[in-house]
């Protein structure tokens, strides 16, 4: 999905002062990252580094020509870069777009936190911090560079910077421990569009798959009698009886299919499903034939298996180890429940 991420890095003023906006183009498959500088005060520090110096309202007029031009949302953390536009001294038609095209990442983070990755307890470090900060985000979804977030003091790193270069008279006479403050500055700008976009793409991927399994059909047929079919949250004494004639008290339905919710040639699912099979007959389970049946038929239903006798842990193992995104486990008298492989 194209996007443009965004994020400012300010003086901590009333109201904050932006000296620096990121901005990381993902379009059409090709990721570009640029900086402009708004801060006329660090012009030479930001020369020295190949970056253009702009206006705050030259840059923002940048900002959404692009996003405009590629029919593409702004996507920010929280509203902070939003709101930064929208209080400045910018035109009013440029704050239509904005408000208009601005997406905060935040709105769709916390609820896949909460419903892919529930025992991930994110906490204020004091009464006073902010609780949902990038960072701690950022490591959910696996960004490489957590630290490099955690670390950074960029207010700081501005301030020192702008007094370097205003007591030297120019970037290229300051001392070494100030142009690596402003080369700290500008990596870590980059690693939070970065860190964004890790985390925007793999909510929005990850929610999605999980609201279309919620609302999947999952289907199996018993040695004897009719098929049985059930919803993610159902109680279904029909499928209570099968595991009371097995003599078991947990279940799985998993399916070998499409590993990593890539669509896979039919040959090669069939092979990985046989393979499924036998891995689980050698553990001693059985399984009985079913089908994972998706709302709207986008796909076609997924080969699948309704697994007699196994533990929800085991089961996400196997699930792990054959590269799905998720499947379906429950006990008797329990309802059916969607985990996370």
């Amino acid at each position: 999905m194209n996007a443009i991420y965004i994020d400012f890095e300010c003086l901590k003023t009333k109201p904050s002062t932006p000296i620096l906006l990121g901005m990381l183009k993902d379009i059409g498959g090709e990721a570009h990252f640029e900086q402009v500088i708004v801060d006329d005060r660090l012009e030479s520090a930001a020369r020295a580094s190949h970056l253009d110096v702009m206006t705050f309202q030259g840059a923002i007029e940048r900002l959404v020509a692009d996003a405009e031009l590629n029919d593409c949302p702004i996507v920010g953390w929280s509203c902070f870069d939003r709101d930064l536009i929208l209080d400045a001294d910018v035109s009013a038609a440029l704050k239509t777009i904005v408000r208009r095209r601005y997406k905060n990442a935040l709105i769709t983070a916390k609820p896949w936190k909460t419903q892919l990755h529930p025992k991930v307890k994110i906490a204020k470090p004091d009464k006073f911090a902010p609780k949902n900060t990038l960072d701690k985000f950022a490591e959910v979804a696996d960004y490489p560079h957590v630290e490099t977030l955690r670390s950074g003091t960029p207010a700081q790193w501005i301030r020192d910077v702008q007094k370097a270069v205003t007591r030297a008279g120019h970037y290229r006479r300051i001392k070494k421990a100030s142009k690596q403050k402003w080369r700290a500055l500008l990596d870590y700008n980059e690693h939070d569009c970065r860190a964004l976009r890790q985390i925007w793409m793999t909510a929005s991927f990850e929610l999605d798959k999980w609201r279309a399994y919620q609302q999947t059909k999952y289907c199996f047929q018993p040695n004897a009698g009719r098929r049985i079919c059930f919803m993610i949250g159902s109680i279904d004494k029909k499928r209570d009886a099968v595991l009371d004639r097995a003599d078991v008290s947990q279940w799985a339905f998993m399916t070998a299919w499409n590993q990593a919710s890539q669509q896979l040639p039919a040959a090669e699912n069939s092979r990985r499903q046989s393979e499924l099979a036998g891995q689980l007959l050698v553990k001693g389970h059985q399984s009985l034939p079913g089908e994972r049946i998706g709302k709207g038929g986008g796909w076609p239903p997924d080969e699948s298996l309704f697994v007699l006798g196994i533990s929800k842990r085991d089961a996400r193992r196997v699930g792990r180890e054959f590269g799905q995104f998720a499947i379906v486990v429950g006990s008797k008298n329990g309802r059916a429940r969607l985990v996370r492989c």
